[in-house]
């Protein structure tokens, strides 16, 4: 069976006899007019127009002072909430459709990427804090990556708030308090410990892995951000040292997790990338 060939002109008028909003987010893919399709995810996003206000409201709060990261992450949960409200398909959601609704498609990316920061680095250290060595080796062939990827995740963590804090001061989120001073107390003994079991049990090839870590600026500049003594840096340095010395390892503490938040802004970046 073949479907007979429509000119222009048909088309148009099948579309005109339609009514917009009958027409099924995911049927609009198979319509040759991009425009007819941008057009029907306006009208379902103008159905929300209030909900997309009360999102712009909330970013604005965001700028006060004693903002906190739970406040982000609420925003990026009622982001969520009225995509799903919406029901509109991710793959329908471009940049250009979501600004054009009202969306502050920019401000909710920059969002998902502190949160992701966050989230990063909080999952990394509760695995370095529940697991010793000798765990980790048994559930994996490179027991220290999980180590070096906490400190990663750290530096990531300080570049994304220093970002926001020090250097994109019109920023909505520049005023939160992403705790950094308490995290820092937090990872501080976490590395200690494992820096301490490496020193004390660790094996050749974990010997050989942690002095490859210390031979890289970055390495040695997160440790010293935490507050440790490594000779060649500062506390709370980023400069470089040739110095490949360890610090002196103390005691640990366990460290608590946050969970995750949803992103409305993910596909529009995706999009655009």
């Amino acid at each position: 069976h073949t479907t007979p060939h429509r000119t222009d002109g048909q088309r148009r008028f099948a579309l005109d006899a339609m009514s917009l909003e009958g027409i099924a987010l995911d049927e609009t893919l198979k319509v040759d007019s991009a425009t007819v399709a941008e057009s029907a995810v306006l009208s379902r996003l103008a159905d929300n127009e209030k909900e997309i206000q009360h999102l712009c409201e909330e970013l604005a709060r965001l700028k006060r002072p004693g903002s906190t990261v739970n406040d982000l992450r609420q925003l990026m949960e009622n982001a969520s909430a009225l995509q799903a409200k919406a029901a509109v398909p991710q793959s329908m959601l471009s940049k250009e459709v979501l600004l054009q609704a009202g969306v502050p498609v920019e401000e909710l990316e920059q969002a998902r990427r502190l949160l992701a920061a966050l989230d990063a680095c909080e999952n990394a250290a509760a695995v370095c804090s529940r697991q010793s060595l000798a765990e980790a080796r048994s559930s994996s062939a490179a027991p220290l990556e999980g180590f070096r990827r906490l400190l990663s995740s750290w530096e990531d963590l300080r570049k994304a708030e220093k970002k926001v804090k020090r250097e994109d001061l019109s920023s909505p989120f520049a005023a939160i308090d992403f705790g950094m001073e308490r995290r820092q107390q937090t990872l501080l003994p976490v590395c200690q410990k494992m820096l301490e079991e490496v020193r004390t049990v660790g094996n050749a090839e974990e010997q050989r892995q942690l002095d490859s870590f210390f031979s890289q600026a970055w390495f040695r500049q997160a440790l010293a951000s935490l507050g440790m003594e490594v000779p060649g840096e500062e506390k709370g340095s980023r400069g470089r040292s040739s110095s490949r010395s360890r610090p002196s390892p103390r005691s640990t503490s366990p460290v608590a997790t946050d969970q995750s938040a949803a992103t409305f802004a993910a596909a529009a970046a995706a999009a655009e990338a």
